[in-house]
């Protein structure tokens, strides 16, 4: 909305219409190595997962430790799915949008399907809704519209429209059509075949997906992006999507250890199980909190920080972050590396929790964000901000914006150092 990014006259340009030249950072080769290696890469790994999968349901499976619980939500993130479809949304309006409508006018709240599971969950097992109001699940206002609604004469007919319109789906879902699907096994990666739209959502939903990320440390430019495995049949970034990082998010847990506390990558710890006691220090953990090594054995024996890094020993993360008594040193460099340590998920939670299991990768981040921070190792610990768009000229070659590099020192340059050496 700035003056010089505007037309002459003050009006905002139009991206269709006005001319204009976008020029991007992507490089044409890096995005084409990048692809092409995707595409080798997720075939082997998805004809892996059919070899497995294709005589299981994975929305019933309940081998290994499945709980009832796991397999109601990944039922329900089917169902998700579904809702999202052009066929349930244009079936919606017929049933409930009338007494969407009532809702709306008696207690001024848009009435979603969410809302109507929601209760339905209390009618079935009364105390849901307030295990959902203490987990951030639902709001207090939304908590108070549900108790006042399944009191109100017009909650039945919502459930009967409700039902009605989820017998409608279940209909629909189940009539076999003929369609394309998405497919690894020839050049068009798609093919023709007569499924059920059930069918459909079912089958594309196991497909295993990526993001990936090429940036030139130097400058922060990005060379390559790839958001997932074929934008016709599935048109979401995951670069830009965020998952639990595991124990990538271990090497800030050292970098932190190194740059604060001066720990030598020749320091050594005894490889053995360690407790954070409840609300020990600065830790606001409950309970005591004992963490496993991820084949559940330990050697009892010293081993120097490098070591334990390059074999991601978990007692030897929990080790260190015991030993800064707190979370927020760790929180605090991962600020200063590009990732919001403000930031919060959709249910109030940090996504860098404030809890000791981020020594662990207990963290929600991004493609983005990550590769962002871990850049910062190879530039000498200077964050760069990474950016995709070096400049937009409008039709007549007058440059209407340029990017500008955003950075600052993040970790100090021996405490770098000595981390690019762990991570050889």
């Amino acid at each position: 909305d700035a003056p010089e990014c505007r037309r002459a006259d003050g009006t905002k340009y139009n991206i269709y219409k006005d001319g204009l030249k976008i020029f991007t950072t992507i490089d044409p080769v890096f995005q084409q190595q990048a692809e092409a290696a995707m595409q080798e890469h997720m075939k082997k790994l998805q004809k892996r997962f059919f070899e497995v999968w294709r005589k299981r349901d994975p929305w019933t499976h309940r081998g290994g430790s499945a709980s009832t619980e796991e397999i109601e939500n990944r039922q329900a993130s089917l169902m998700s799915l579904i809702r999202d479809g052009d066929r349930y949304q244009a079936l919606r309006p017929r049933y409930l949008d009338e007494v969407s409508n009532i809702v709306k006018k008696r207690y001024d709240f848009d009435l979603r399907d969410a809302d109507i599971e929601r209760m339905l969950s209390e009618e079935r097992k009364t105390g849901s809704i307030g295990k959902m109001l203490s987990e951030g699940i639902a709001t207090s206002e939304q908590a108070a519209v549900y108790r006042s609604l399944m009191r109100d004469p017009e909650w039945v007919e919502i459930k009967n429209q409700y039902r009605a319109l989820q017998a409608a789906i279940k209909k629909v879902y189940n009539i076999k059509t003929p369609m394309k699907v998405f497919t690894w096994d020839n050049p068009r990666f798609e093919k023709d075949t007569v499924m059920t739209p059930l069918d459909s959502v079912r089958y594309h939903r196991m497909f295993l997906q990526t993001g990936i990320l090429a940036l030139d440390p130097t400058n922060s430019e990005i060379k390559a992006w790839v958001g997932g495995i074929n934008f016709k049949y599935f048109q979401f970034d995951h670069v830009r999507t965020e998952r639990q990082v595991g124990s990538t998010f271990k090497p800030f847990v050292y970098a932190t250890a190194i740059a604060q506390q001066s720990i030598s990558p020749c320091f050594q710890v005894y490889d053995q199980p360690v407790t954070i006691p409840a609300r020990y220090q600065n830790f606001t953990n409950i309970t005591d909190w004992t963490p496993k090594n991820s084949n559940n054995t330990y050697t009892g024996l010293r081993m120097t920080l490098k070591e334990a890094l390059k074999n991601s020993v978990n007692s030897i993360s929990t080790y260190l972050m015991k030993q800064m008594g707190d979370t927020e040193p760790v929180r605090g460099l991962c600020n200063s590396m590009g990732i919001d340590s403000s930031a919060r998920r959709s249910d109030g939670q940090y996504h860098i929790p404030k809890q000791p299991a981020i020594c662990l990768g207990a963290a929600d981040l991004t493609v983005m964000e990550m590769t962002g921070a871990y850049a910062t190792f190879a530039n000498k610990g200077i964050y760069g901000l990474p950016f995709v768009i070096k400049r937009i000229e409008d039709k007549n070659g007058r440059i209407i914006y340029r990017s500008l590099p955003e950075e600052h020192v993040a970790l100090p340059p021996n405490a770098n150092y000595v981390m690019v050496e762990m991570l050889k």
